[in-house]
């Protein structure tokens, strides 16, 4: 931030830029007016470190800069504030500015960053640039729009003219720099000459023998030729032969659009009939390679590779170090019918790796996206036994959707949201902290993950508990899971024990249908603390609802209407086994209460009594004591 008077630093006190040069005061809203540039990003990660996103944003911002764009950069631009002044600062400057920058590593990021500040991008431009993950990765709504790949070669400069273009400057582009371009381009052209002449008369010979001399007068192919020879080659199903002589004439007619198409074809996921292996690759412009190699390894550990490179033949190696650190070589062949694959280890530092494959997938195997392994109960036990990570489940095969931010209280916002596995009815409630060693913010704070990590599910009862199908739809627990029938959403709890939470409609349920949502978690993920709040609080909840259906099926009251004036219920008092309930309706005179079994979610009508007078407080609900013959158990607990 500099000051528009000498352009001094402007230091920010109290809301209020400060000029430490010659000390003039200026509003924040004037300090952006001419803001171009936004940069979109997260400063730090879970662990409170400087994350590869901030240090992408100061490159951008550094070579911006020097063009004399005006940036807002939060590291340098908002550097010395804190608190309400920083989120100020923030959303000032995305306000004014004309272009916003997203600049993400992870898709969780990216989802973050829209989730923040998705409702002031209004008509901006908009620009996600990425580095060191997948485009498809990103989140939907970023992936409609065009985005920058940061770590291609000349992406930096690529961005730059960008951003000079779209600001109506694309005259103030560097001369040398044009002319730097026009000298490699004149390069590149001469040595694709070249290699197309070198491989035209190679072409040549081999199909049609040597070139002519004065023993062999027959004439040279022309371009048109070789072209109607590689379209034969292709409808022959020869593709890999005829991607090798489109590109002999790669400037004639559509031969370059052939060689994308060809390369094109192998494009996608191929697993093998046992899900346990994954292989993803993308060919882009028939020139650059992106490969993904994904392993099951003893069941349920995953090992990958990712690796890019250029493309110069049909068959190519690779040099990896895989996810355990393990390093090896890749071999990879197209063929006209599929892809061959071969792996070899070179130095194994861990128990578990990618190992020696050899395989081939058919183009039949081919698909969009991985092919989901299917959901059962037996799966979703397991992720109640082992916390299992947002990048486990996507790396397993999950396409997960997200669907929001968890609100909550207490500083645990930011810390969980939902998502939802695409084409099913399955939710996800994760958290970036474990919740098993969590009561309160400061351990919250101080038992931070590497990513977020699924604490509870709900999905319908034909997935997650077929064979309690046609039982009681009360709450119940196996080995330590929980299972809550009939709810429709996931809350949060926040302090002094940071929990989920499951929300329920009071609905009339005697049994569990097929389609019955339950939401489940478990003592492993909540930690024995916060799993026995919750599965009592739960309990009440459940007794208390059961007690709203039946007064209100006693007072002729369709608990499906919303009303103004709705059946209440109060837990008046509780001991290890039994909770006194009070039911009204505010303005009535009757009170009638409840005793409710804890174990057995068994409840039963005591009393109903006539207070005197209209019902306005809660007072009027301390009537049962005056009934010790019927209320004795409580009154007892109650002196």
């Amino acid at each position: 931030m500099r000051c528009a008077n000498c352009g001094g630093k402007l230091i920010l006190k109290n809301g209020v830029g400060v000029c430490t040069n010659c000390g003039a005061r200026q509003a924040i809203d004037h300090i952006f007016e001419n803001i171009d540039v936004f940069l979109c990003y997260i400063e730090n990660d879970a662990q409170g470190r400087r994350t590869k996103d901030s240090i992408i944003a100061s490159d951008i911002f550094q070579k911006l800069e020097a063009k004399k764009v005006d940036v807002f950069y939060e590291h340098i631009s908002a550097a010395d504030a804190v608190g309400d002044d920083l989120i100020n600062l923030r959303y000032n400057a995305i306000n004014k500015a004309k272009i916003v920058l997203i600049i993400g590593t992870q898709d969780n990021y990216f989802e973050k960053l829209l989730a923040t500040y998705s409702e002031y991008f209004g008509n901006k431009i908009i620009i996600p640039v990425y580095s060191e993950m997948r485009p498809e990765s990103m989140p939907h709504d970023i992936r409609k729009l065009q985005a920058l790949n940061y770590d291609a070669i000349g992406a930096d400069i690529d961005l730059t003219n960008g951003v000079l273009n779209l600001l109506g400057r694309s005259q103030e582009i560097d001369v040398e720099e044009r002319k730097a371009r026009a000298r490699k381009k004149k390069i590149i052209v001469g040595i694709v000459s070249l290699c197309i002449l070198f491989v035209s008369v190679v072409a040549g010979f081999v199909l049609f023998g040597p070139p002519p001399t004065k023993e062999n007068n027959e004439p040279q192919l022309t371009s048109q030729e070789i072209y109607d020879a590689a379209q034969k080659l292709m409808n022959d199903g020869k593709y890999i032969e005829a991607a090798t002589m489109f590109k002999t004439i790669s400037g004639f007619k559509n031969s370059k659009t052939f060689i994308k198409n060809i390369y094109n074809r192998y494009d996608g996921y191929y697993q093998t009939e046992d899900l346990n292996i994954l292989f993803y690759i993308n060919i882009q412009n028939g020139k650059t390679v992106e490969v993904f190699l994904e392993r099951l390894v003893d069941g349920n550990k995953k090992v990958r590779l990712e690796e890019s490179t250029t493309l110069t033949d049909d068959e190519f190696e690779l040099s990896f170090i895989d996810s355990q650190s393990n390093s090896g070589k890749i071999k990879i062949k197209l063929i006209d019918t599929g892809i061959v694959i071969t792996t070899s280890m070179e130095n194994t530092l861990e128990t578990i790796s990618i190992g020696n494959i050899d395989l081939e997938f058919s183009l039949q195997q081919r698909t969009d996206t991985p092919e989901e392994r299917d959901i059962s109960s037996d799966i979703i036990t397991s992720w109640m036994r082992e916390r299992i990570t947002l990048n486990e489940l996507k790396q397993s095969g999950y396409e997960i959707e997200f669907v929001r931010m968890m609100p909550a209280g207490g500083g645990i916002n930011e810390h969980a949201k939902t998502y939802r596995i695409a084409n099913t009815d399955i939710q996800l409630l994760v958290m970036d902290f474990d919740l098993s060693k969590t009561t309160d913010y400061d351990a919250m704070s101080n038992n931070l993950l590497d990513d977020y990590a699924v604490c509870a599910v709900i999905a319908p009862a034909e997935v997650i508990a077929p064979q309690d199908i046609g039982k009681s739809g009360n709450i119940y627990q196996e080995s330590d899971i929980l299972y809550y029938p009939g709810v429709t959403s996931f809350q949060l709890t926040g302090g002094p024990g940071y929990s989920v939470d499951f929300y329920k409609e009071i609905t009339a349920m005697n049994t569990i249908q097929k389609d019955t949502l339950i939401g489940v978690t478990s003592k492993i993920l909540m930690g024995e603390y916060n799993y026995d709040s919750l599965y009592n609080s739960l309990r009440k909840e459940t007794l208390s609802n059961s007690i709203i259906i039946d007064f209100s099926a006693r007072k002729n009251i369709d608990i499906e209407v919303q009303s103004s004036n709705e059946p209440e219920c109060y837990i008046l008092q509780e001991n290890d086994e039994n909770i006194l309930v009070a039911a009204f309706m505010w303005g009535q005179s009757t009170v009638t209460y409840y005793t409710g079994n804890l174990k057995s979610l068994n409840y039963s009508l005591v009393k109903t009594i006539d207070v005197g007078f209209p019902i306005s407080g809660s007072d009027a609900l301390d009537e049962w004591k005056k009934y010790p013959e019927d209320f004795g158990e409580f009154i007892t607990e109650q002196s």
